[in-house]
């Protein structure tokens, strides 16, 4: 983490015994460089550094190494994770890794938050109509379970049969619709 206190008064005595200002200067790089916390940086669009370590984006959109990189910031700033913990993107900004963008959270207030996420508007497919998600679910796409209906009657075909006596043609429902359904007797052509 941070230099220690006996180390930095001894490079404080170095630089006040440096003979000029090209010594001192250079001092006081080596000073900031050995005080300053890591900072997380921006390689690329899949890569971040932190801590001399290169962390590779994965397919969730989180940068990790060996742990997660924002796992690893909170870690190096704030300490050890608590059980059932973790750590969350203040602005759900996965490429934000700072730690003033991080909180560490109880593993049922982190699904709470994301699931009390903005309503959604939508537009049923079947009868038109407006209406809003109080809870979003990229499911659903109907306004009611009669539109559902019949959005999954279109989906399953009726089956199609020749009466092996008479020759006619015929549909029978699909087997998830109405028990009681007569089938629709066609004429052969």
């Amino acid at each position: 983490m941070y230099m220690s206190l006996k180390v930095l008064e001894a490079l404080d005595v170095l630089r006040n015994a440096a003979e000029n200002d090209f010594e001192r200067h250079r001092l006081d790089i080596l000073i900031n460089d050995l005080t300053a916390p890591p900072t997380v940086e921006i390689v690329d669009d899949t890569h971040q550094k932190f801590n001399s370590d290169i962390y590779y984006k994965d397919a969730n959109g989180h940068y990790r190494k060996y742990i997660p990189l924002h796992r690893a910031v909170w870690q190096y700033y704030r300490g050890k994770i608590i059980n059932d913990y973790c750590v969350h993107h203040i602005d759900e900004n996965k490429n934000n890794n700072d730690i003033s963008n991080l909180q560490m959270m109880s593993m049922s207030e982190h699904r709470h938050l994301h699931n009390q996420k903005m309503p959604i508007t939508k537009i049923c497919p079947v009868c038109g109509k407006e209406f809003t998600l109080k809870f979003p679910s990229y499911k659903v796409d109907c306004c009611s379970t009669e539109c559902a209906a019949q959005i999954r009657q279109k989906r399953k075909p009726s089956v199609e049969k020749i009466c092996p006596i008479c020759g006619k043609r015929f549909t029978l429902p699909h087997p998830s619709q109405k028990k009681n359904s007569v089938p629709n007797l066609v004429p052969e052509k």
